[in-house]
């Protein structure tokens, strides 16, 4: 169930535990965004893919909130059920907030286990943070915008020229058409 391309599953969270539940769909960036945060902040997550998407096309009642993990990823902390919706960012810094690396671990039986080695680095410092929120806006207002259009713009040429039955190779495209000549006797 969830978990990185090419990465051991998370096993479902078991009762009694926060976990993060990451809706939306494994091909947005923002989703394997998000799930790259969990799995090296070490938080307790579980990635529910596309099952409710697949439910609202089949005619369930789907809460409204949840359709938008279409397009944008949806954070639920269980058991609360504690929703966060927002820019892809704001949920990355909220996520980087909640790194468990320097946390007490607890060992099979439940009992708590001092850290071994030095402490690691926070995924968000705070000293850095008017840094960081610049870099962000630059990127925000800047690439993201640029980049997003780029890749429309090759995605629909790509589609483009399928759908119009164009050839990779022009060369191939010309043989073809001298066979049909030649096999049609025209």
């Amino acid at each position: 169930m969830g978990g990185l391309c090419g990465s051991a599953p998370q096993s479902a969270p078991s009762m009694g535990e926060t976990t993060v539940v990451v809706h939306g769909d494994i091909f947005l960036t923002d989703v394997r965004s998000a799930l790259s945060i969990l799995k090296i902040g070490e938080i307790k997550y579980h990635h529910q893919g596309n099952e409710i998407l697949l439910k609202a096309k089949a005619g369930e009642n789907v809460d409204k909130v949840m359709e938008l993990a279409e397009h944008s990823p949806i954070l639920e902390e269980k058991p609360s059920g504690k929703k966060h919706i927002g820019s892809s960012h704001e949920i990355l810094m909220e996520l980087c907030l909640k790194d468990q690396r320097n946390a007490p671990k607890k060992d099979a039986k439940g009992k708590t286990v001092a850290n071994k080695g030095p402490k690691v680095p926070n995924l968000y410092p705070t000293q850095y943070e008017k840094h960081i929120r610049e870099i962000l806006e630059w990127y925000l207002l800047k690439l993201k915008p640029h980049s997003l259009h780029f890749f429309k713009q090759v995605s629909e040429a790509i589609k483009f020229e399928i759908d119009n039955g164009y050839d990779e190779n022009p060369k191939g495209a010309e043989a073809k058409e001298k066979n049909k000549k030649i096999d049609g006797n025209t």
